[in-house]
């Protein structure tokens, strides 16, 4: 979900009158680093679960 609106914010109008310059550069990369720490986090309990599994 993060991706998808960091995704519209950077390519689209969307919430433009609230959100330009500075203040919308820094939502959309700590929507993506929030991502990428979901991602992350997602891929550690993934490996973690396999592993009780064996």
């Amino acid at each position: 979900m993060c991706l998808i609106f960091a995704y519209y914010l950077l390519f689209t109008d969307l919430v433009l009158q609230t959100l330009y310059g500075t203040k919308r550069q820094i939502m959309i990369s700590m929507l993506l680093v929030y991502a990428f720490y979901r991602g992350y986090r997602l891929y550690i309990g993934l490996r973690n679960d396999r592993k009780e599994k064996r």
